[in-house]
């Protein structure tokens, strides 16, 4: 007791950072109370501790311009500083709980690692919402949220500026490729194949699907997952016959009796034996998700009714055009790979 007394009056007199002093009982000067306990009012405390802040913060512009450096060089030194911090924190190697190597790390095996990753990653969710406020408060919060989003998603139904977001405008478009393939362009739009051949001929037509195809290519549509290359790969060796999937996928392209165009990429295509394979949770696999779930992306959500819908039509399409779809689940593959396997390549030999 003796010792703490005679650091208190030391501090009292001589007052250091708060870091220096290691018992929680003997404020700092730092500490708004150890001023008002002076005879300090609580606004002039507050002002004080604010000015010895000011005065030991390095990343404060004040600290350097009363150490003599002008406004710039001050802000100059704190970005200095910054960067060289930023330099010895190795953020690649850097175990977060942001990713996988962190979960597997603490002892979990891969695929409870990847359950606690998504967890992590899930910011916003009605399961997030009840454990938070509870139930009836976090449904209502949810519910606006998603209200919320749609208003978003309606607002931005504005076609002019829709179409200045997904691409270019009328006068970026000139400004790219001149006026006259825009009147191209312009007057192509709407045609049907055999009017659009007629009046711009076949080798137009051509580079016009193939320029549609690289589209389509580039913005990601036809990503694909490893766990569904190790069920194809395996495939095509017990099959061999070529077969297309991965970087390879192959796309379906037809006009609908109204002279609609479709195109469509296929997860594994052998002669006509298509082959889809389905992500429990992009495609909410009914056997894990009711039809009332919402699940997608990190813009694009839907509620697992509206994806088997869209799914359905799809492969609807893709089968009245002559071929057969054989559809695997991840979850259905991940617990019997050999039977899953074995089933695909019966289906395709016609055993």
């Amino acid at each position: 007791m003796l010792v703490l007394m005679i650091l208190k009056n030391y501090y009292d007199v001589f007052p250091v950072p708060a870091f220096y002093i290691y018992n929680k009982n003997i404020m700092s000067y730092f500490d708004i109370e150890h001023w008002t306990k002076k005879g300090m009012s609580e606004s002039d405390a507050f002002n004080k501790v604010k000015d010895l802040k000011e005065r030991t913060n390095r990343y404060c512009v004040e600290h350097w311009i009363r150490k003599g450096l002008t406004e710039l060089e001050a802000k100059e030194k704190i970005s200095e500083i910054q960067k060289e911090n930023s330099s010895k924190v190795d953020t690649k190697n850097r175990p977060t709980s942001t990713r996988l190597d962190y979960w597997l790390n603490k002892g979990y095996n891969i695929e409870d690692a990847k359950v606690k990753l998504k967890e992590r990653q899930s910011t916003f969710s009605l399961d997030i919402c009840i454990k938070k406020h509870g139930e009836i408060e976090g449904k209502k919060i949810f519910k606006k949220r998603q209200k919320k989003w749609q208003k978003t998603l309606n607002d931005n139904n504005n076609k002019i500026e829709l179409n200045k977001k997904r691409g270019l405008t009328k006068e970026q478009f000139i400004e790219k490729h001149g006026k006259e393939k825009y009147k191209i362009y312009a007057k192509s739009k709407g045609l049907k194949k055999e009017e659009y051949i007629k009046k711009f001929g076949l080798e137009k037509y051509n580079e016009k699907i193939n320029n549609t195809k690289n589209a389509i290519r580039l913005s990601g549509f036809n990503k694909y997952s490893k766990i569904s290359m190790e069920m194809f790969l395996e495939i095509e060796k017990n099959i061999n016959i070529k077969c297309y999937f991965g970087k390879e996928e192959k796309i379906i392209q037809f006009y609908d009796n109204d002279g609609k165009y479709f195109c469509f990429y296929v997860d594994f295509l052998c002669d006509n034996k298509i082959i889809e394979f389905y992500g429990d949770y992009y495609h909410a696999n009914p056997n894990l998700y009711e039809a009332n779930k919402i699940v997608g992306s990190k813009y694009k959500f839907f509620t697992a009714g509206e994806i088997w819908e869209r799914d359905f039509k799809r492969i609807k399409i893709i089968e009245e055009k002559g071929y057969d779809v054989l559809i695997v689940w991840e979850n259905e593959y991940k617990k019997n790979k050999e039977e899953i396997k074995n089933k695909c390549i019966k289906w395709i030999k016609n055993l």
